[in-house]
């Protein structure tokens, strides 16, 4: 069995923790058309998630955004809980949170902070 690692991934439209086959994180070891096995963990509480359930996803329903090192995470896999480290939750938080998440084009405009809503200088 290959070893799995735990990252930080898109699976559809939602951002959520798996843990994969760690081959993933090099392109050159896994084709379009094979099936990736993920166990999907669900966020619990606070920095805390709880295994969910298996899934098996077509390369293109999953896209892994982050892999989380080994001193990032606490996994007690005889309960099927996993401790997240709080900069790994922040960056959760931000890929997660409408605001960051409105897009490329978004990203490479440039900020301003003169408007708000209603027009009012916002400081």
């Amino acid at each position: 069995m290959q070893p799995r690692k735990f990252a930080l991934a898109q699976v559809h439209d939602d951002v959520c923790l798996v843990q994969v086959c760690s081959s993933l994180a090099h392109e050159s070891c896994h084709s379009a058309l094979s099936a990736v096995e993920a166990q999907i963990y669900a966020h619990e509480f606070i920095t805390i998630f709880r295994y969910s359930h298996p899934a098996v996803l077509h390369p293109s329903d999953i896209r892994i955004l982050e892999w989380l090192d080994e001193q990032s995470v606490l996994d007690e896999a005889d309960k099927g809980t996993v401790f997240l480290a709080r900069d790994v939750m922040e960056r959760l938080r931000r890929l997660t949170d409408r605001r960051w998440s409105i897009g490329v084009a978004a990203a490479t405009r440039p900020r301003s902070t003169y408007y708000s809503r209603g027009g009012r200088r916002m400081s």
